[in-house]
């Protein structure tokens, strides 16, 4: 996703509009060129597939983009999956893990209130739709949603909204893979090898299923 830095933009609008559809067209353009070598290998020629991923703010965009992608003509792209790690999601009403977790190493809830302050169009609040996708729910558009691998880790400030979503998704027929993670902290694999290798492992398998 390319992401714009004008702050009048912020996220309204941002995920979903005319932009994202020209992202739509690079995917098509790049499906049919570079990446033609790969149709032979494929069971349907016709389909390109491809998986989108994303870590915190990152699996946020990627959880969007799939619903976004849903209304894109992107023959010969095929979204397979979403790999939706350790979502950055909030909400105006406090979470048990929100108020309990206190050794989260990579975040604060006050970081993450004022980074959504930041972030949502004005007049806003957290109970928005970008932010907490519980209360905004789409389930139409859900619904159609691909496979989704979503990871979460025990020690997460964000750990119950991270469990409500995929319980979210699943609840309207979404294929939700769930890995938890007891005690790990947001974003541990930046700072530890072996967490690092258990989410290589865990995209891994989840493609090649």
């Amino acid at each position: 996703m390319d992401l714009r830095a004008a702050t009048k933009l912020l996220l309204d609008g941002g995920l979903c509009n005319s932009h994202t559809n020209s992202y739509g067209k690079n995917i098509r353009s790049t499906g049919k060129g570079s990446a033609k070598w790969a149709l032979p290998l494929l069971d349907d020629p016709a389909q390109l597939p491809v998986y989108l991923m994303g870590t915190s703010a990152g699996g946020n965009l990627v959880y969007n983009a799939g619903l976004c992608a849903l209304d894109l003509d992107l023959e010969p792209v095929m979204i397979a999956g979403l790999i939706i790690d350790q979502p950055f999601f909030g909400g105006v009403e406090r979470t048990q893990g929100e108020i309990g977790v206190v050794d989260d190493r990579s975040l604060s809830l006050a970081g993450t209130d004022l980074m959504w302050s930041l972030a949502l169009p004005l007049g806003s609040d957290r109970d928005h739709e970008y932010c907490n996708p519980v209360v905004g729910q789409r389930r139409e558009k859900i619904e159609r949603l691909p496979a989704c691998l979503i990871r979460v880790n025990g020690g997460d400030l964000m750990v119950d909204r991270q469990k409500g979503f995929a319980n979210l998704l699943e609840s309207c027929g979404v294929q939700v893979t769930r890995k938890f993670y007891e005690g790990a902290y947001h974003g541990v694999e930046v700072f530890d090898p072996e967490k690092a290798q258990i989410l290589y492992d865990d995209v891994k398998n989840f493609v090649l299923n």
